[in-house]
């Protein structure tokens, strides 16, 4: 099964910033293209104070800093010139939706204002397909998370005619955070959390994209067979996020994933029913442009394995 969509971000949080304009976008885009990507998903246009594009609303609102450069417009620009759709992923003001404190009504207001900017501002690009809900939650307890997408989410396809949702949440096994072995969910409390959190989202989420990298490889797919079953139960679209940077080398250090553990994982997916592959996140980790050197060789054994031929005079002579 391969990869034909990425998310992208600029707003940094545990990855190191690219620093990349237009010109370095553009030729990302590129190469994303020729390797069979058709859909970005922009991991959040703010995030606490900072910023991916000019909001006006979120200065004002959430004291943020101004943003020096455009990134959504550039984005939507490129997705243009490339052919690809482009998921654009809300706000998220990292306050703690398991605090009793949290507030949906209030989150989901900044959230639906912020959109209606963002709506108004580039609505008309045609490369806008879609939406992306930042939060990335693993269990039924995260329940505020799912009050706030049956406000969000409706109000974010109204103002936009329909555009389709997207989530990416996580899986709570062995490799999720600091949970215990013991403590990692089993294959039963995962499919009755999520058998409920679907009934909950049904008609509200359009598509649903787990991240892959939580639970040991030898569940991975039972796992996924759980999700694709339970997002056919209710109505929703089962993509997979094949995670293409490492969780089995320390906690907070994300190199690229081997080569072998990228296809072993996207086979899987293919086998329980899914119906495209995204990734997290494939110019870090996968592109020769990215941070990571280790990512030009992931790529040369991803495109060995499935046959993709994608490099044109110009890349053979800088990879070279």
């Amino acid at each position: 099964m391969r990869i034909t969509g990425t998310f992208v971000n600029t707003v940094p949080g545990d990855i190191p910033a690219a620093n990349w304009g237009y010109e370095e976008w553009d030729r990302e885009l590129e190469l994303m293209k020729r390797i069979g990507i058709d859909t970005l998903i922009l991991l959040r246009t703010g995030w606490k104070e900072w910023l991916c594009y000019p909001s006006k609303y979120l200065q004002a609102k959430m004291d943020c800093f101004e943003s020096l450069y455009d990134y959504l417009k550039m984005y939507l620009s490129l997705c243009e010139k490339h052919g690809l759709r482009l998921f654009v992923g809300t706000y998220n003001s990292n306050h703690d939706w398991l605090s009793a404190s949290y507030d949906v009504d209030y989150e989901a207001e900044i959230i639906m204002k912020s959109a209606k900017e963002m709506w108004d501002n580039y609505g008309s690009s045609p490369a806008f397909g879609g939406w992306y809900m930042t939060q990335e939650i693993s269990r039924k307890e995260s329940f505020r998370v799912i009050e706030l997408w049956q406000k969000v989410a409706p109000y974010c396809k109204e103002i936009s005619n329909g555009l389709p949702i997207l989530i990416s949440p996580g899986m709570a096994g062995v490799k999720s955070g600091n949970v215990h072995p013991r403590m990692a969910v089993t294959l039963e409390e995962h499919r009755s959390d999520w058998d409920w959190i679907f009934g909950q989202i049904s008609g509200i989420v359009d598509i649903v994209a787990f991240q892959d990298g939580h639970v040991s490889f030898k569940e991975l797919e039972n796992f996924l067979a759980i999700n694709s079953e339970l997002a056919a139960k209710h109505g929703i679209e089962c993509w997979t996020n094949a995670e293409s940077f490492s969780r089995d080398i320390g906690s907070t250090n994300f190199p690229p994933i081997a080569w072998e553990k990228l296809i072993m994982k996207l086979e899987a997916a293919k086998r329980t029913g899914h119906s495209k592959a995204i990734t997290y996140e494939f110019t870090p980790f996968m592109s020769p442009n990215g941070n990571y050197p280790a990512g030009k060789y992931l790529l040369e054994r991803y495109c060995e394995y499935y046959e993709i031929l994608y490099k044109n005079k110009v890349q053979e002579k800088e990879m070279a």
